[in-house]
């Protein structure tokens, strides 16, 4: 199964790439959000995607979903598992940046969620209901396309990341001040590598669930 795919752009549209690795040519199909943060790339630069292999018994062949990181492909995975969505309505769904509806998504706000294509108010509530509890990880990605005006900057220090993430424990997973300053802290002893708000999630959540 392909989980991950490098090489050099031979061909794009809106709705898929074609990428040229060790002698082949793949299609990606690509979720809007995921297009719209690609498309200035130029024909043959090289690219990189984490891949979602999909095979409905049905198809004759099977579709390569491509994400820019393992939380956009991990988010995706999560919105098809939602009854009544599949890979198909997952795609329409993810025009918009992962962090904005993950948000949305933690925050019970099913008003944020109908204003994506192809959302009504009763799958709304179904999104939220079966992914809010595990929405914040995703929260943390960015909630505009990258280079949109208004973005923040890149180089985010450490302290800012931790009191991103201190955010996120306390005001939507519920812990206190105190308990989420200690699983950050000890995340970072664990990790001293960590740039980012999702790496530093990912490091708190191992330790928890360890």
């Amino acid at each position: 199964m392909i989980s991950y795919l490098r090489g050099k752009l031979l061909a794009k549209s809106k709705a898929s790439f074609i990428v040229e690795a060790g002698g082949v040519g793949y299609e990606i199909n690509l979720p809007g959000y995921v297009e719209s943060c690609l498309r200035d790339r130029v024909l043959g630069s090289d690219i990189e995607f984490y891949i979602l292999y999909h095979h409905p018994e049905q198809a004759t062949r099977p579709k390569l979903f491509g994400f820019n990181n393992q939380l956009e492909r991990e988010f995706f995975e999560e919105l098809t598992r939602v009854k009544d969505v599949g890979p198909t309505r997952a795609l329409s769904i993810f025009a918009s940046p992962v962090g904005k509806m993950a948000r949305a998504i933690a925050e019970g706000d099913a008003n944020a969620l109908t204003k994506i294509k192809g959302v009504g108010p009763q799958m709304a509530k179904k999104i939220i209901a079966e992914l809010q509890q595990r929405a914040a990880k995703y929260a943390l990605l960015p909630e505009s396309v990258p280079g949109a005006e208004g973005e923040a900057p890149v180089g985010t220090s450490l302290e800012q990341v931790k009191l991103e993430v201190l955010g996120v424990l306390t005001s939507q997973l519920g812990h206190s001040r105190a308990e989420a300053q200690s699983m950050i802290e000890a995340a970072v002893k664990r990790n001293s590598e960590i740039e980012t708000a999702e790496q530093l999630f990912d490091e708190v959540y191992r330790g928890a669930k360890g």
